[in-house]
This record gives C-alpha cells, structure tokens and sequence, in this order.
C-alpha cells in the first residue's frame, strides 16, 4: 500500500544479515533482527547507521529480499531501519496454476522409489560380502541386472 496509508505490519524475530554499500563505496555486512513486516516493507534493527536512500540486501533462513532505506532512527545502541522492499516478480505467486503443470512439477515418484530400491540392494550386497556371503551377493546382482 503505498499510497500514504500503512500496511499492516506483522511483528517478528527473525535473524538476518544485512548488507549495504555505506557512503564511502566499503560494503558493510552486519547481523541484524527483522521487528517487523509487512508486504511492502519492513523494520530491521541495525548496530550501525544507515543513510535513508541506501540500497539493502536482507538474507536470512527464511527472508531475503533487497530494498531501500526509508528512515534510520537511534533507539538506545541501535538503529531502527525501515526498508521499502523492491518490487520483484515472483511468478509462482502471481498466476494460477493448472492441475497438469502442478503435476509436471512434482519429482518422479516411480524413479525416486527404484532409486532408492537400488540403494538397499546395494547395502544388502556389501552387508553379504562382508560377511562372506559372496555367492548370494552374486546372485543378487544377477538378478538386478536380468
């Protein structure tokens, strides 16, 4: 909503990194904490200050997205920084998809399984050698092969 009126923000804790090219062209890199967000933006506590205008890369676990600083304001060591999100496509969000596209998406069950059957034969034959059992190992791989 950036017509003037908020967005409704939603209060988190989350860690993240947060870099930026200060003034003086030096890439500053800190840990930061995200106090809130919202769709359009959100509010990252900082150790350092942060020019309004400058450019930001946020990165953590479970965010990252790269946006502008609004405001830079100083609450006891910290500053509070209010970084204005980029608009960015992300095509999966926007448009709906069908039900064949959902499915072309999803791995191939059928090779995920005889993969995984091939994994335990194979340990079921190294388990058999190592245990002397050579010739039913043989065998096994005989009939994996037929």
């Amino acid at each position: 909503m950036r017509d003037g009126t908020p967005e409704p923000r939603t209060p988190v804790m989350i860690m993240v990194e947060a870099s930026w090219e200060d003034q003086n062209g030096t890439i500053q890199t800190t840990r930061a904490r995200i106090e809130n967000k919202s769709s359009g933006g959100a509010c990252v506590r900082l150790n350092k200050k942060v020019a309004v205008g400058t450019r930001l890369k946020i990165e953590g676990q479970w965010e990252k997205f790269t946006g502008e600083a609004r405001y830079c304001r100083q609450d006891g060591r910290d500053y509070l920084v209010g970084i204005q999100k980029d608009k960015t496509e992300w095509p999966a969000a926007k448009r709906v998809v069908g039900k064949e596209e959902m499915v072309s998406a999803l791995p191939d069950v059928e090779a995920l399984l005889e993969r995984r059957r091939e994994r335990e034969e194979n340990k079921a034959m190294e388990v058999g050698i190592s245990q002397g059992n050579v010739g039913q190992a043989q065998k096994r791989r005989g009939k994996r092969r037929a």
